[in-house]
């Protein structure tokens, strides 16, 4: 085979892939997007079905009260900080900012950390470290802390 027809195939197959990829992205069948309906649905709210004529003001009950909002959580069960330290075996301990390994930690501090115990809830422990002048506070899993109550 030639130069030329090489150069030449080579262009043909050069142009078929992309043009194949277009077909193929072009014919894919995909389900129309459902539309809202019901109460979720823009400017449908909750409407019921009601009567023509509008009730008299005394047929009207009260509104219901609203519920107020649940209380915050308590604070943990020690309100005098307590000496402590992160445990030396452990190389690096997650501190977290709330009692729940389901957020992302807030700072990581080495083993042999000093700290301030501030209280418990459940396994977590609250802390409070110094980092320069500024002192924070966070939980960390009870098993990383040593010298609480």
């Amino acid at each position: 085979m030639t130069q030329h027809h090489q150069r030449t195939r080579f262009a043909r197959m050069a142009l078929l892939i992309p043009l194949s990829l277009m077909t193929a992205c072009a014919t894919v069948n995909t389900p129309p997007v459902a539309e809202h309906a019901g109460p979720l649905a823009p400017g449908t709210g909750f409407e019921v079905d009601a009567p023509t004529t509008s009730p008299s003001p005394a047929a009207v009950p009260p509104p219901a009260p609203v519920p107020s909002p649940a209380a915050p959580p308590a604070p943990p069960a020690s309100l005098k900080p307590v000496a402590g330290r992160i445990r030396h075996h452990h190389k690096y301990v997650n501190v977290r900012p709330d009692p729940s390994s389901r957020n992302r930690p807030v700072a990581v501090l080495r083993g042999g950390k000093r700290i301030k115990i501030l209280g418990e809830e459940g396994n977590w422990v609250k802390i409070r470290w110094s980092r320069g002048k500024r002192e924070l506070e966070g939980w960390v899993f009870r098993k990383y802390v040593e010298g609480r109550e």
